[in-house]
């Protein structure tokens, strides 16, 4: 009798395929009722080879399901390394009010780019870019963008003379204040706004004449890490970086480079005179 591979082999080529495929499908067939005699004839019981196979399936799910196969393991290790690490935020620093009305949401003019959009309340500065819909241009409460506006918030006043004064916040009224704390709690909690710093009025400046001793200059490098009672309303403590005649205090949007965990702490230099830029 010819062997079933002649057969296919003496069929026209249009039906050799599917000849071939049943062959196939046939000798898996004849293999699966071998393997399930010879798992009876081990066992000694009748239909053994079906258990066998519920047994291998089942290990292999739990395996899966305790991430215990070895590819499964590299794939999810894979994952974890490609997950994006979370942003860390900068450091807390110090904004003048010069410094703060550059962030109004604007294109800046030297990259192209729209600037972030920040603003005070209370003394507290808000990085708001995530709603620059409301606040940035064009938005409803864009005179806000890049200013101290608590007392304008609490009163829901657009009122000119409310912008860029903090102290007026300590002249509001009970119900006012209340209407403060809300939209502070709002910004913080609710908006989860992230705080970058703190507002420091221009009467809260030192003199830019004043004197500085070497060793208060040394004594502020970056390692301060509370505010001194000296320097209330700072959200950073001083960082003093000397260059010619002059000290600059860098804690004024140089907290990342200059601060604690900055790269470049050895640049400080000792003077005698302090100036304020």
């Amino acid at each position: 009798m010819a062997s079933s591979s002649c057969r296919c082999h003496n069929l026209p080529e249009e039906h050799l395929l599917t000849c071939r495929r049943l062959n196939t499908k046939m000798t898996l067939s004849h293999a699966a009722k071998e393997m399930g005699k010879w798992c009876d004839g081990i066992t000694g019981v009748e239909g053994s080879s079906g258990y066998l196979a519920l047994i291998i399936v089942t290990a292999v799910g739990w395996l899966w399901i305790n991430d215990s196969l070895p590819f499964q393991a590299n794939g999810a290790s894979t994952q974890i390394e490609e997950e994006e690490e979370e942003e860390v935020p900068d450091p807390p620093r110090n904004f003048t009010i010069t410094q703060l009305r550059h962030f109004d949401g604007t294109v800046d003019q030297r990259t192209d780019e729209k600037k972030p959009v920040y603003l005070s309340v209370n003394g507290t500065v808000f990085d708001v870019s995530n709603g620059r819909d409301f606040y940035g241009p064009g938005g409803p409460y864009e005179v806000f963008a890049g200013r101290e506006c608590g007392a304008a918030l609490a009163t829901m006043s657009f009122d000119e003379k409310l912008l860029d004064d903090v102290s007026a916040c300590e002249n509001l009224g009970v119900g006012d204040r209340n209407e403060l704390q809300n939209w502070m709690e709002k910004f913080e909690h609710y908006r989860c706004y992230p705080i970058k710093g703190k507002l420091v009025p221009d009467d809260k400046l030192p003199s830019p004449d004043r004197i500085i001793t070497m060793e208060e200059l040394g004594k502020y490098d970056g390692n301060v890490q509370e505010v001194p009672e000296e320097f209330v309303g700072y959200g950073a403590a001083p960082i003093y970086v000397g260059a010619g005649n002059k000290v600059f205090d860098v804690s004024f949007g140089g907290v990342p480079m200059y601060g604690r965990m900055g790269h470049t702490k050895s640049l400080q230099v000792k003077t005698s005179r302090a100036h304020w830029h």
